[in-house]
Order: structure tokens, then C-alpha cells, then sequence
């Protein structure tokens, strides 16, 4: 087992719980192990602050806070340490993937999710 999966500490924010279930399977079954997961996008903070992750699989719409509010809220924080961040969303269309980026995250994957374009890109940041 490759000892950087191992290690690598993900986070997933997505308020559809499926999503998660989906996403933490695909990641376990690639050797993933180190996985927190919120559903709710007020706790990132929190959880980002104890949890440190090495990598954020963030959904771009969700109620309370969307994906790009909270790389807002990040980006003010004083734990943030540019920790890498692929958005997640079930839109396709250029303008989200640019604000996205605009913002800083570092990839963009629409729903539905294909395994091998998700582990492909985790690999590629981790």
C-alpha cells in the first residue's frame, strides 16, 4: 500500500450524503483511508482548523455557505495553509468552473462522478 494514501488526509464537503458515500467509496477502494466528511458547510472551518486536511473535495452549491463562500472564509482564516481543493458540482458550465478557479481551487469535477477522473485527479495533488 503506498504509504502517501495512507497519510493523506482528505476532506469531503458535500450536503448530499449519497455524494459522500459515493466519493468515500471510491477513494477507499483506490487506498484512501484518512477520509472526514462534513454535510454541513458552517463546520468546515471548525473541522479544517483540528483535521488539517491535505486535500478538500468541495461541493460548489450547498445551503448556509456555497463552495466558493467558504474558500472565502478559508482564505481569512489564519489556520488555512492553501491546503489544495477540487470543486464538485452537477453544473457543467464554463462560468462556474471559472469562478471556481478564480477563487482557488486547483481542479473542477462535475456530477455524475467518474471514478477514474477523480482518483486520476487526486493522484496528480496528493
Amino acid at each position: 500500500m503506498d504509504k502517501n494514501k495512507l497519510m493523506s488526509k482528505i476532506l469531503i464537503v458535500d450536503d448530499n450524503n449519497a455524494n459522500i458515500l459515493l466519493l468515500e467509496k471510491m477513494l477507499k477502494i483506490s487506498g484512501y483511508s484518512n477520509i472526514k466528511t462534513l454535510t454541513d458547510s458552517r463546520q468546515v472551518l471548525d473541522l479544517y482548523s483540528v483535521y488539517e486536511p491535505d486535500l478538500i473535495l468541495l461541493d460548489f452549491r450547498m445551503p448556509f455557505m456555497d463552495g466558493l463562500e467558504i474558500i472565502d472564509s478559508l482564505n481569512l482564516s489564519n489556520s488555512y495553509k492553501n491546503t489544495p481543493i477540487i470543486m464538485l458540482s452537477a453544473e457543467n458550465e464554463k462560468e462556474y468552473h471559472e469562478k471556481a478557479l478564480d477563487k482557488g481551487a486547483l481542479d473542477f469535477i462535475t456530477k455524475p462522478f467518474n471514478y477514474n477522473d477523480i482518483i486520476s485527479k487526486i493522484k496528480s495533488i496528493l
